[in-house]
């Protein structure tokens, strides 16, 4: 867990740090920038309370995004101390792209995510990046001050994994084929148990389909590792901890997006 801060003269020993500990301690910040960023955009659609409900709705956002990747954290380190890997999905998830117009896009980074990179990087966590942007593209972004500068010094450039181009099949070709791999990324027990259920979710979108190809391949790269995912997506939850992979699906209640704003003139 995140550790607190001592006391100078040593009358208190350092200690672990819930999640919800580090979000409070992180919080009134994590407020400013939605503020500053509120600020940098206008809606001329949206009265002056209607902005102030997109923040109390962005601040729920940044604290279930920040609690539920700790609690992540947490498990895989409990389980699995050494080799820890984070990889995380940008779009909706570490940041948003925003149009200045048609043509040219920008990423937006939410506020809590530095802070966050910055603690699994503490406990000697590697972080890299699974997205359906092409990997040379990110590459780039990395050091274009309008995209990924900020949190590049963050990111291990060798873990880098893109899903975008990678192939898909109907939903139910791709559960079935998951449900008989035991020993599979994916949980085939997990699987098997929502088909037998009443499910509330979407799990074997093209976009999961890609996803897991893709960390097919980082799996093979980091043999060794225990990789924790963070993604918008349906895929998370799937994954299979016997194999040292963990997910956190942030899907509505902790996505990153700053519609219905625009760039402020």
């Amino acid at each position: 867990m995140p550790e607190k801060l001592t006391k100078r003269n040593g009358s208190k020993e350092s200690g672990p740090q819930s999640p919800e500990e580090f979000w409070n301690s992180i919080r009134d910040q994590v407020r400013n920038q939605l503020v500053s960023l509120r600020d940098s955009f206008v809606n001329n659609r949206m009265s002056p309370e209607e902005n102030e409900e997109w923040l109390g709705r962005a601040f729920l956002r940044e604290q279930h995004f920040t609690v539920s990747v700790l609690e992540g954290a947490e498990m895989v380190l409990a389980a699995h101390p050494e080799n820890f890997v984070t990889l995380f999905d940008i779009d909706d998830t570490m940041g948003a792209t925003f149009f200045r117009n048609k043509d040219t896009g920008v990423t937006i980074l939410r506020p809590s995510i530095s802070r966050i990179l910055a603690y699994l990087k503490s406990r000697g966590g590697r972080i890299g990046i699974l997205t359906n942007r092409r990997k040379e593209i990110v590459t780039k972004q990395l050091t274009d001050p309008d995209h990924l500068t900020s949190i590049e010094d963050s990111i291990d450039k060798e873990l880098i994994f893109s899903s975008g181009q990678l192939r898909s099949d109907s939903a139910h070709e791709f559960i079935e084929e998951y449900m008989t791999k035991v020993e599979g990324i994916l949980d085939a027990e997990k699987i098997k148990k929502r088909e037998e259920e009443p499910y509330t979710d979407n799990f074997g979108t093209t976009g999961d389909q890609q996803k897991v190809h893709a960390l097919e391949s980082a799996v093979r790269e980091l043999r060794g590792s225990s990789i924790l995912v963070v993604d918008d997506l349906w895929y998370p939850p799937y994954l299979n901890n016997k194999a040292g992979l963990y997910g956190v699906c942030i899907f509505d209640k902790g996505r990153f997006s700053i519609s219905p704003f625009t760039f402020a003139r």
